[in-house]
């Protein structure tokens, strides 16, 4: 296989998911490409502004291109056809893009070499065929290491202990800093909860119900009375942690945090520990190097689990899950049990796990 030289400037342009999980997922292999092709140009295209957030101020991109792509076509198509003109040498869909949107995206820009992955579900619906180099999708490992395989197939150089042990990137200014230093400082415990999760094709599928957050929160706040509670979230998320927040009834002790991805890092950041169903803010609370623990599914936690941080996998474990694979396809319940997997969790065994947890963070 024809790989690249590393003393050779080439111009290599990342294609994104939507999700920002899995842009923050990327961001090692990122780090590698960067390292082992110093002289290249690396340009990132975006279609959202979160996932444009979490990329910004990293130092191994030349360009952050960000273009709303799916609520403007016609000037998005125009915006591709001007990318075609740069002639790339690489274009890389990065893991998950199981989704022809995606491939047709890469396929239109027309770089010599479209990297790309072969699924084990639905490839060809999918239309990764438009990709003419593939590498094979293993469905047994992380994101982080699917998409070192991408660029792997390149020629890059990476160590994979380093790169676990560097883990995830987000670079906080200096501003953020501060900001986290002055939340550290004014709470001794402090827990960060994500009850939500996209609402992207099906995912509110992956929450746990509401209902038990309440509960999990009241237990806490009576075992720990100087642990103080931060709920995070989107504005699509508002109504959710209002419906906790109300039925907690804890005062100054729980807190809203709401805004852009840029808002709410640094007080991710400030926290002793994160709880959250698998969305992206536990990828983003990887990134920023908090301890996290994940409530699962229908998803594979060994796909996505926090990357690069002590962290805790909360699941009910039913012979049926997970079930999710990446395809075209919604989140569903195979099995027909209305996502038992999380429906049926209770909250005895979240709250032991988060004990369990906070016992090996040395947090009480």
């Amino acid at each position: 296989m024809k790989t690249m030289d590393s003393g050779k400037p080439a111009k290599i342009l990342i294609l994104p998911t939507i999700g920002i999980g899995d842009v923050l997922m990327f961001t090692p292999a990122l780090r590698c490409l960067r390292k082992s092709f110093p002289l290249a140009r690396i340009d990132f295209f975006v279609m959202t502004e979160s996932a444009r957030d979490v990329l910004l101020h990293n130092p191994n991109l030349d360009r952050l291109i960000y273009f709303p792509l799916l609520d403007d076509k016609i000037n998005g198509v125009k915006l591709l056809l001007r990318l075609r003109r740069e002639k790339f040498n690489v274009s890389i869909n990065i893991f998950p893009s199981n989704k022809k949107e995606y491939n047709l995206v890469s396929w239109l820009i027309g770089a010599q070499v479209r990297l790309g992955h072969r699924y084990i579900v639905k490839d060809i619906q999918g239309m990764n065929f438009l990709n003419n180099r593939r590498v094979e999708q293993s469905g047994k490992e992380h994101g982080v290491y699917e998409n070192l395989k991408l660029i792997e197939a390149l020629g890059a150089s990476c160590d994979r202990s380093d790169i676990a042990g560097e883990g995830l990137d987000y670079f906080l200014t200096e501003a953020d800093m501060r900001t986290a230093l002055e939340i550290e400082k004014a709470h001794v415990l402090k827990i960060g909860l994500h009850p939500g999760s996209s609402s992207r094709k099906t995912n509110v599928n992956k929450r746990w119900p509401k209902e038990r957050f309440v509960e999990l929160i009241k237990r806490l706040s009576e075992k720990f009375p100087e642990m103080v509670f931060f709920l995070f979230g989107g504005p699509d998320e508002r109504n959710l942690r209002n419906f906790i927040r109300e039925r907690v009834d804890l005062g100054d002790r729980i807190y809203l945090v709401d805004g852009t991805i840029r808002e709410i890092a640094p007080y991710i950041k400030a926290m002793d520990l994160f709880l959250g169903n698998d969305s992206a803010l536990v990828h983003l609370a990887a990134a920023l190097k908090v301890p996290t623990a994940v409530i699962y599914g229908p998803t594979n936690p060994d796909w996505t689990y926090p990357f690069g941080v002590p962290h805790k996998v909360i699941r009910l474990g039913l012979d049926c899950s997970p079930c999710y694979q990446y395809s075209p396809k919604s989140l569903y319940c195979p099995a027909g049990r209305d996502f038992a997997c999380l429906k049926e969790l209770p909250v005895d065994k979240v709250f032991g796990s988060v004990l369990e947890f906070m016992k090996e963070m040395g947090l009480k």
